[in-house]
């Protein structure tokens, strides 16, 4: 294995600006992610008090009911020092982990965690929240796998709840088993299937939930490093937020100003909207019979989303004290749990991700609360022998395979030189020179036998099928001369790029272990070195 980096040319405005440290992006944020930035950080979170032992047993029990927790528990004894930080990142459980970006955004914080307790010389613990309290179930409910030239995707089909949180969804065991055995039936069979399937059915024995399937996974991949998992949707850490439901709750105007606010400043740093942001949303859900119902604020009244049924105020907040395992945040009020719970100095987003956290300083304000350093998380791109055997004969740098518009174009010019005559368009220009003169044909012919008019018609249409088959195949015998190079071209791009979207996107990390063993997350993580935003291409 190699490991070469580079730094992604940034297309959206706003993370272009972020990543360069301009004034208009970075103001949107508390702190800078430079040492000064991170140094008043620093400062701010030793002036707080957190419930530390309390965090340290909590943590310590869900970790330790993982098969592969024990790196995670021991060091978790570091989290009762006043001196502990936390670099925190998260994502949805996804079905065996999901998208191979959840392996990159792992990878971030384990790795700038490593970073930040080295330079800074006080423990620095890499931790990953579980957005278990998430109902897409749509969104995760699958794996995508390469196939024969295109994605391919096994969904899970057993038993699930609609509008029910992930970690309160019915887990059957040998449902999710009958999944993994699909899955596995879309792989080769390789030296590391067996042990890769074995593994995954023990983890599936030892799961009570999806989530906790998706941690077991997690920890399985990490088990060398001090990933501690987090499922936020667990009911002990659910009354550790019963002081921000009830805050959200009782000034429910004040937030939502407060978020409104935060879009108008970034309209004035002159970036544009953030989809999804709902003004007259509580940005809290109350759940009925496990049900999530997204709560809304207008004229005085809360209301549920879903029913339009009016909810009792007084009710509502008498629950969130006594009964908070009844409510969960959403995107916008998340970061808020995370920062009134745990003494985070770095979160590590994805792209989606920071486009939220950049209107996040007005309501983190509104809470006296300040936003934590946001990084961005690196990408992690795995790049085979195959390809980059191909690269190496098309003369194409690694980097650049990187580069999806200079593949897409090279691809292009490959075709394009290789039709010395454009058969396709040769062949228009002869039906239409024919056209005149057929329609003259056919006339006379319709003078004659007026009631075969028909025939005329069907004449016509096998001259433009026979003349276009023609220029058709003119064109694929000249393609045919570069046949080798367009593969190559083909195989690179749907490799790395199918469906023209980046592969951790999509790809789930078991087509890798397959093919290179389970190991290989650690392998990665061992020779790569933390900065925000950069590429890895892990030459295979």
């Amino acid at each position: 294995m190699k490991v070469l980096y580079d730094q992604p040319i940034e297309n959206n405005h706003f993370l272009h600006d972020y990543q360069q440290g301009e004034p208009s992006a970075r103001q949107l944020f508390h702190y800078a992610g430079d040492t000064q930035g991170v140094q008043d950080r620093l400062r701010y979170l030793d002036g707080r008090s957190f419930e530390r032992r309390r965090l340290k047993q909590l943590l310590q029990k869900y970790n330790d009911s993982l098969y592969y927790g024990e790196r995670a528990v021991a060091a978790l004894e570091k989290l009762e020092s006043e001196e502990a930080v936390i670099v925190a990142g998260g994502q949805q459980a996804g079905m065996l982990t999901g998208p191979s970006m959840v392996i990159s955004k792992a990878l971030s914080v384990i790795k700038l965690a490593e970073k930040e307790q080295k330079r800074l010389g006080r423990p620095v613990l890499p931790l990953f929240w579980i957005a278990g309290e998430d109902h897409d179930w749509g969104e995760i409910n699958h794996v995508n796998f390469p196939v024969d030239g295109h994605l391919d995707k096994t969904r899970f089909e057993g038993n699930f709840l609609p509008n029910v949180p992930v970690s309160e969804q019915p887990f059957n065991a040998e449902e999710a088993e009958a999944f993994v055995e699909e899955a596995f039936s879309k792989l080769r069979e390789s030296p590391f299937t067996k042990e890769l399937r074995n593994e995954v059915r023990v983890l599936v024995h030892r799961s009570v939930s999806w989530s906790q399937f998706f941690a077991e996974m997690m920890r399985w991949l990490f088990k060398e490093t001090d990933l501690i998992m987090m499922d936020p949707q667990q009911p002990e850490w659910r009354e550790l937020g019963a002081p921000l439901f009830k805050s959200l709750l009782s000034k429910p105007g004040k937030i939502n100003e407060a978020v409104y606010q935060g879009t108008v400043e970034r309209a004035k740093a002159g970036y544009g909207d953030v989809g999804g942001i709902n003004f007259d949303s509580g940005h809290l859900f109350y759940h009925i019979n496990h049900v999530r119902h997204l709560l809304e604020y207008s004229d005085g009244v809360w209301r549920s989303r879903r029913t339009g049924d009016v909810m009792n105020t007084k009710k509502l907040l008498r629950e969130s004290v006594h009964s908070p395992f009844l409510f969960s945040t959403d995107v916008v009020t998340r970061p808020l749990m995370q920062e009134q719970m745990l003494p985070v100095l770095h979160f590590v987003a994805g792209p989606g991700e920071m486009q939220y956290w950049s209107l996040l300083k007005p309501l983190f304000e509104a809470l006296d609360l300040r936003v934590p350093v946001v990084q961005k998380r690196m990408e992690v791109h795995y790049v085979t022998r195959q390809v980059q055997q191909a690269a190496e004969k098309e003369r194409i740098p690694f980097r650049e395979l990187l580069n999806l518009p200079a593949l897409k174009q090279k691809l292009q010019e490959v075709k394009h030189a290789a039709l010395e005559v454009d058969g396709k368009a040769k062949a228009a220009r002869v039906m239409e020179e024919m056209k005149e003169a057929h329609a003259a044909l056919a006339d006379e012919w319709v003078r004659q036998f007026p009631s075969q008019e028909s025939f005329a018609q069907e004449n016509w249409r096998r001259i433009e099928k026979e003349v276009g088959y023609l220029g058709n195949r003119l064109d694929a015998e000249q393609e045919r001369t570069v046949q080798v190079h367009i593969q190559r071209l083909e195989l690179i791009i749907g490799q790395l790029y199918p469906r023209r979207e980046p592969a951790e996107r999509q790809i789930n990390i078991l087509f890798m272990l397959n093919e290179f063993g389970a190991c290989l997350p650690e392998q990665v993580s061992a020779k790569t070195d933390w900065k925000s935003g950069r590429q890895n291409i892990i030459l295979l």
